[in-house]
């Protein structure tokens, strides 16, 4: 399986053989060295901006049951005008789901946390300001700003999460380093729904239709007035297609609380 410390070694070990030859057997262009590192740093590129890549650490995008079975997810809440309305359409239809929530939105919306938990579904930790740079952060400082959002939602619900998502889906070594230490399972998905791109259903219902399979992990974003309808049109798709859709712990077989 290609890791991160798979492919340090597999490059080390490639570093010195042309390491060997440059020195015992004959000079090698500049051209080696430069064509081999642009090779590394794609590798890397692309362990970190694509989570199912699981290249830095261990993620979970899909549950493994061989059942019909699907969970929603939400990122980037709790938002005063579009998380209650998502919450009224998810108890008509009987659906739990699960919010990655951002940690400076939270204050002043503890309200609607507390109704997250208390109508059974799953608050979970995005990080605390969802920064642009977030992925340039050192371990101690990724381990502060996952342990603020914690605290918050603590103090808003009275649950620690154990579930994790990194903002944009990158991840890093210091990551990496932080989760563990918190003993977090970091979660992604197999299906974005990419609702902050585009608001009309069918090209939503073509993405689900897609990738859509049992154990499926879907993507919305609860700060989208458009996603209430997009959600909507979504779970009557995924009715019709005779899937259930399931808490996600239930999915994923992993506690959601310490």
């Amino acid at each position: 399986m290609l890791n991160y410390r798979n492919t340090n070694i597999l490059f080390g070990a490639i570093t010195l053989i042309l390491l060997v030859i440059h020195l015992r057997v004959a000079h090698l262009s500049w051209v080696v060295p430069a064509l081999f590192l642009f090779d590394y740093s794609l590798i890397l590129f692309y362990g970190s901006y694509f989570i199912d890549s699981a290249f830095f650490m261990p993620v979970i995008c899909k549950g493994n049951s061989g059942e019909k079975v699907v969970s929603i997810t939400f990122d980037d809440g709790p938002v005063k005008d579009v998380t209650p309305e998502l919450l009224d359409l998810l108890k008509a239809y009987d659906v739990k789901a699960c919010f990655f929530c951002i940690g400076k939105n939270i204050p002043g919306n503890e309200n609607i946390l507390k109704r997250i938990t208390e109508e059974g579904h799953l608050v979970a930790n995005h990080s605390y300001a969802h920064d642009f740079w977030f992925d340039l952060n050192s371990a101690s400082t990724f381990m502060e700003d996952l342990s603020d959002t914690s605290n918050l939602i603590y103090g808003a619900t009275g649950k620690k999460p154990l579930y994790f998502r990194p903002p944009y889906g990158v991840t890093t070594p210091n990551l990496n380093k932080a989760v563990r230490k918190l003993n977090y399972s970091t979660i992604g998905w197999n299906i974005r729904t990419y609702d902050t791109i585009s608001s009309d259903p069918g090209h939503v219902i073509k993405r689900i239709h897609k990738n859509l399979s049992p154990g499926s992990i879907l993507l919305f974003h609860d700060r989208m007035p458009e996603t209430v309808q997009l959600l909507r049109t979504s779970i009557d798709y995924l009715i019709n297609q005779g899937y259930k859709i399931v808490p996600l712990d239930e999915l994923i077989q992993t506690k959601p609380y310490a």
